[in-house]
């Protein structure tokens, strides 16, 4: 399966994964075969690129929920800050 890495690299880069985010795919990816390589179908590049398909849109999706959460906090208003009045 080591020799399907450079696959899964290339896949990820092409989704518009940055250097840091598709090696987190190549090793998802391989995780996922791992745990689950009692069935791995031949030929198995083809399974390994479709996990790879699903590991991507998960990362997609992941990016969308953080834009929009950073979105929406950055449309709140600001919180003034409370002060205790001196107590005497």
């Amino acid at each position: 399966m080591r020799a399907h890495s450079a696959s899964v690299l290339a896949y990820a880069y092409n989704r518009g994964a940055s250097r840091s985010e598709a090696e987190d795919v190549v090793s998802e990816v391989f995780l996922v075969c791992w745990r689950r390589l009692d069935i791995v179908k031949d030929p198995a590049a083809l399974w390994i690129l479709e996990v790879a398909r699903k590991v991507c849109a998960n990362q997609r999706r992941s990016w969308d929920r953080r834009g929009a959460l950073k979105t929406r906090l950055d449309c709140e208003p600001e919180v003034p800050e409370v002060v205790s009045p001196d107590v005497v």
